[in-house]
């Protein structure tokens, strides 16, 4: 099912990047600068959030690994309109990923699946609002509609809703401890004996 998530969540982005590319004639700067803010700062908080739980051990890379993606797909829907927006794509993208993976070490094993679902349920939520205000500004300025309909990328959102119930993550082994995911600072005065 995880699969079929990706390949929707893929699908959605293809086509609002599709939008973005080929009517960037009829959108407006301001809408360019929340399309590359919006899109960057979603991607790098929910590839923070899958990446830190996958990897937790490896906090410091999945930070990186997803400010690096939010950076780059902010960067990428922003390139069409200005070097403005190509910087608000940035360092949204930049700042999501890094709050991700924070949110996703600090929560607790046993909440990672409802955050995953959250955190997908808002990206594919803000990709179906972005897509209507790009329907909405490509039909003030030209008169006509999308040739795809409202209704069917609406269904690719269902689908995507569908996928993210059902989505699974693996089960803790039985002498595993929950909360060995955590990175408690180190007590320095351990070193001290006082008495």
């Amino acid at each position: 099912m995880q699969w079929y998530l990706l390949c929707l969540l893929v699908l959605l982005l293809a086509i609002i990047g599709f939008i973005v590319f080929v009517y960037k004639s009829y959108l407006s700067n301001m809408l360019g600068m929340c399309a590359a803010m919006a899109i960057g700062m979603m991607i790098g908080l929910s590839s923070g959030v899958v990446l830190g739980i996958l990897f937790s051990d490896a906090f410091f890379e999945t930070t990186i690994i997803s400010m690096f993606i939010g950076a780059l797909i902010g960067v990428l829907f922003g390139y069409p309109f200005s070097l403005i927006a190509v910087m608000d794509g940035f360092i949204s993208g930049l700042m999501g990923g890094m709050m991700g993976t924070m949110l996703a070490v600090m929560v607790p094993t046993q909440h990672h699946l409802p955050l995953t679902q959250v955190m997908l349920l808002l990206l594919v939520g803000t990709l179906f609002i972005l897509y209507l205000a790009l329907a909405q500004e490509i039909k003030n300025n030209t008169q006509k509609t999308l040739s795809l309909k409202t209704i069917w990328y609406f269904l690719f959102i269902c689908a995507s809703f569908i996928c993210i119930h059902f989505i699974e993550v693996p089960s803790l082994a039985p002498n595993e401890d929950p909360h060995s995911n955590h990175h408690h600072a180190i007590k320095t005065t351990d070193h001290l004996d006082i008495f």
